[in-house]
């Protein structure tokens, strides 16, 4: 993650200078880690714009479980830090995982992502997060869209 700023032609984010971003890890054994990385826009009321880092084919472990390509998304949320982000890790706060579903050929969830919009109308930032496979039926050869509402409700007025 590059922190906006002015930059020479050629920005090598494997040296970095700290004042500059961080790095994100990538989960254990997930090579196509940040296949899509769009814009979150504001979910978590913090004030700093966030992102999602997804892939539609990984197989994550849940509960001891593999997931052969259930896909996983990840909500890293948006800070001023710039010490590296584990995402096998996440620390309370620092983002969460969204994962597909358990079933024989997975959902292959994030395969594509997109966020920053409010797509209910409810003032709060939606993501939407696709699946190869339509979510209740992992037979089917369709693809589905699922619209999570992660940010917090406006406060209530006087």
């Amino acid at each position: 993650m590059v922190h906006g700023g002015p930059y020479p032609v050629d920005v090598d984010v494997r040296a970095l200078a700290p004042d500059r971003g961080f790095a994100i890890v990538p989960p254990d054994n997930h090579q196509y880690f940040g296949y899509q990385v769009p814009g979150a826009g504001e979910v978590n009321g913090d004030g700093l714009a966030d992102l999602l880092a997804g892939n539609g084919a990984d197989s994550p472990t849940v509960d001891g479980v593999r997931r052969d390509n259930s896909g996983q998304v990840f909500v890293i949320h948006g800070r001023t830090a710039t010490t590296v982000v584990d995402a096998d890790r996440l620390p309370a706060g620092a983002g969460a995982r969204i994962v597909g579903g358990p079933f024989l050929d997975g959902y292959h969830t994030g395969s594509s992502l997109d966020g920053g919009r409010d797509v209910t109308g409810d003032g709060r930032t939606d993501l939407v997060i696709g699946s190869a496979l339509l979510p209740g039926d992992p037979t089917a050869d369709v693809g589905g869209l699922d619209v999570l509402t992660l940010a917090p409700a406006a406060p209530a007025g006087p």
